[in-house]
C-alpha cells in the first residue's frame, strides 16, 4: 500500500463527510453532491457483505484526508450461480489533490482490497458515466497495471421519473398494493425465481436473516398482482436519513414541484425490480403507482438503473422523468445472454 493510502478509521468521519460535500460527481449535465450523513459508514452495511474505504492522505506524516474510495464485496448472480464479487467506487479528490498520482494509487489499491476480501479471482467491477471518457481510460489503464482487463460490458439508463400521469385505467386483472408482512415469502420466492436471469441481482441465503438487506418496511414494498396472483415488486427506498444528493443545478420541473435550491433532493430509489417476462408491459403501472405513493411520502423523485439489453427497458416510462448513461465495466465476461441488473441505492 502506498504511504499515502490508507484505510478509513472512524475518527476520519468529519473528514469523510467535509470531502463528500466538496466534490461534485455526476455528468456534465447533472452535477450533484452525493452526502453521506449524519453516519459516512451507515449507508455501507445495506451496500454489500463488506467494504473497504481508503483513504488518501496530503503525506505519509500527516493525518489530513484530501481523496477517498471505496470497496464493496457482495454475493451476487453471474451466469445463474452465485458468486462474490466486488465493486469499486466513490472515487472523490479534492482539487488540490489532483495531478499527483493520488487518484491512480487510490484504484490500484482498491483491486489489491478486492482480493484481500474475495481472493485473487473475483470478478470486479465499477461503473462510468458515458460523458466521462477519460474516466474510462483511466479504469482500464490502471487495471491492466493490475494484471486486470476491465471490459465494457453494457451500458446503463440511470432514469429519474418525476411527472406524474394523467389518472388512467389499470388493466383488467391488474392489482398494484402496499405489501404487508405475510407477503414476504412469496416475493422472496419469486425473487429466487428470476433472479438468476440477471448477472449481478442479489443472491440472499435468506430475506428475513440477511443483515446486508435493504431496511425496508412492508408496505414499502410495492407488490404487482395480476388475477391474485404475484407476477412483480419492487422496493421504494427514502435514503435521506443514510445518503443525500445535492443537485448544483436545479432543474425547472423540480423548482415547480417544490424542491429546495439548498436541500437534499426529495428523492426514493426502486429495489429489486422484478417482473415476471410475461407481464413486462405492466412496468408503466408499476412506475406510476410508485411515483404516487413517494409523492404522498413527501418525495419527488423515483430513480432506477436498467441495463439498456434489459427486455424491460422497451417498457420503460421515459415520458416521465430523463435518464442519463452510464457504462458498466467488469473484468469477467459473463454470457451475453443474460442481461445486468444494477441498483442507483446500493451504487
Amino acid at each position: 500500500m502506498s504511504k499515502q493510502i490508507d484505510l478509513a478509521m472512524p475518527a476520519d468521519l468529519p473528514q469523510l463527510q467535509a470531502i463528500l460535500r466538496q466534490v461534485p460527481v455526476g455528468s456534465a449535465s447533472q452535477a450533484y453532491t452525493l452526502r453521506r450523513e449524519p453516519d459516512f459508514f451507515g449507508l455501507l452495511n445495506f451496500q454489500g457483505l463488506d467494504h473497504r474505504i481508503l483513504v488518501a492522505r496530503s503525506s505519509a506524516e500527516s493525518e489530513r484526508i484530501v481523496g477517498l474510495m471505496s470497496v464493496i464485496l457482495e454475493r451476487v448472480y453471474l451466469e445463474g450461480q452465485v458468486r462474490q464479487v466486488a465493486y469499486t467506487g466513490d472515487l472523490r479528490l479534492l482539487p488540490e489533490a489532483r495531478g499527483h498520482g493520488l487518484a491512480d494509487a487510490l484504484m490500484q489499491e482498491a483491486i489489491v482490497q478486492a482480493r484481500q476480501m474475495g481472493g485473487e479471482d473475483i470478478p470486479v467491477f465499477t461503473c462510468v458515466a458515458t460523458d466521462n471518457p477519460a474516466g474510462l481510460r483511466k479504469n482500464q489503464k490502471l487495471a491492466a497495471s493490475m494484471g486486470l482487463t476491465m471490459h465494457e460490458l453494457t451500458r446503463l439508463n440511470a432514469c429519474f421519473f418525476t411527472a406524474l400521469p394523467l389518472l388512467q385505467r389499470k388493466p383488467a386483472g391488474l392489482r398494484l398494493r402496499c405489501a404487508e408482512a405475510q407477503d414476504m415469502p412469496a416475493m422472496a420466492a419469486l425473487w429466487a425465481e428470476l433472479a438468476p436471469r440477471r448477472h449481478l441481482s442479489r443472491a440472499y441465503a435468506d430475506w428475513s436473516t440477511d443483515t446486508h438487506f435493504p431496511p425496508l418496511r412492508p408496505q414499502d414494498w410495492l407488490l404487482a398482482e395480476y388475477k391474485g396472483r404475484l407476477i412483480g415488486f419492487m422496493g421504494l427506498w427514502q435514503q435521506q436519513a443514510l445518503r443525500q444528493v445535492h443537485l448544483l443545478q436545479l432543474p425547472l420541473p423540480l423548482r415547480l414541484l417544490g424542491q429546495s435550491p439548498s436541500g437534499p433532493l426529495k428523492l426514493a430509489h426502486a429495489v429489486h425490480l422484478c417482473l415476471q417476462p410475461a407481464y413486462r408491459n405492466y412496468l408503466p403501472e408499476l412506475v406510476k403507482h410508485g411515483l404516487q405513493i413517494i409523492r404522498q411520502r413527501g418525495a419527488l423523485v423515483l430513480a432506477m438503473a436498467m441495463d439498456t439489453q434489459d427486455p424491460l427497458t422497451e417498457w420503460l416510462p421515459m415520458s416521465l422523468g430523463r435518464t442519463s448513461e452510464l457504462r458498466l465495466l467488469g473484468s469477467c465476461l459473463p454470457d451475453p445472454a443474460y442481461p445486468y441488473h444494477v441498483e442507483t441505492a446500493l451504487g
